[in-house]
């Protein structure tokens, strides 16, 4: 989907950049936080904030009919990772049956195929947001209870529902500030800005409290409203620099290229992992860069090309 705000471009690529920091190897130290196996790894949970704040931001207010609004985005996303899915059943040589496997390989893919349909429902009803969004606190409050454990929880490795059930609300605020702009902009960069540091903030004094401490289990919860609390500052910022500092993008530049390219740079760098992880680092760490930004990008442009000439293929048919 082509924004026309190319701030929005950056945020993707930021995202992007982000969750491929999170799956890299680094060498562990005596940090470790949360499910990484680094501290360098830090930062994954907020690229996938940052794409779902911009997915729901993105998708909110469309006219198109359910069905589809539905099958444009699901042509988007299930062929390319059902692809690659296959691909990383055989590099894994995993033991799992695979229709189990082809759910769980991608927690992140199988989140927002979910995620799609309750969020056309609520961008069409009335007040569907808020109704949404206090829906899922209600059950968010009985899920953490009956779920704590007494240890980190909130976003385990690998797929776990909880941790894909989280971020449905950081979509869901993306949307309500699509929706409620003129009530929600802030209208200020440095409000902006100093809300989005507290956010994190938030976010880094439960890490530190249960990395240093060993103590803060009970507030996990905290991760979350962190998350909640950078959405609209943040779609607020992009927009406030798109009018006070418009941003025009090189066609096909690095940023536009890796912007585009988040799933497939995902769907790669995971599938490719197990055979990267065989390497010593730092060749490892190079690979595995390598692998995922090219490799991305480059099945990007072949899958989307397949797309339009399907389409183009369609249309002329029609059209005769």
């Amino acid at each position: 989907m082509k924004c026309k705000n190319e701030w929005i471009q950056v945020l993707k690529m930021l995202a992007c950049l982000l969750i491929t920091n999170s799956h890299c190897m680094y060498p562990a130290t005596l940090l470790k936080i949360g499910g990484a196996s680094s501290v360098f790894q830090a930062g994954g949970g907020w690229g996938v904030t940052l794409f779902f704040a911009v997915s729901g931001y993105l998708s909110a207010g469309s006219g198109a009919p359910f069905g589809a609004w539905l099958r444009k985005r699901y042509l988007r996303i299930l062929p390319v990772s059902v692809i690659m899915v296959i691909v990383y059943y055989f590099v894994s040589s995993s033991q799992m049956p695979f229709p189990h496997f082809l759910c769980v390989a991608y927690w992140f893919v199988t989140a927002i195929v979910i995620y799609y349909p309750v969020f056309y429902l609520l961008d069409h009803i009335k007040h569907g947001y808020l109704a949404g969004i206090a829906a899922y606190c209600i059950l968010y409050a009985i899920l953490y209870i009956c779920i704590y454990d007494g240890g980190f929880f909130v976003e385990k490795e690998g797929t776990s529902f909880f941790k894909s059930f989280q971020y449905f609300i950081v979509m869901l605020m993306g949307g309500l500030y699509k929706k409620q702009k003129a009530r929600l902009k802030l209208r200020s960069i440095p409000v902006e800005l100093g809300l989005i540091l507290l956010g994190i903030g938030i976010w880094a004094l439960e890490y530190a409290l249960m990395t240093f401490f060993k103590t803060g289990y009970a507030l996990q919860f905290l991760i979350t409203v962190s998350r909640c609390a950078v959405v609209i500052p943040i779609l607020s910022l992009v927009d406030d620099l798109q009018e006070k500092k418009p941003l025009t993008l090189k066609k096909n530049g690095f940023i536009d290229r890796i912007a585009d390219s988040t799933l497939e740079i995902y769907l790669v760098q995971i599938a490719f992992l197990p055979l990267i992880n065989k390497l010593e680092v730092p060749y490892s760490i190079l690979v595995f860069w390598v692998t995922a930004i090219v490799g991305g990008c480059l099945v990007h442009q072949v899958y989307t090309g397949l797309i339009d000439n399907i389409f183009q293929s369609t249309g002329d048919k029609a059209a005769k």
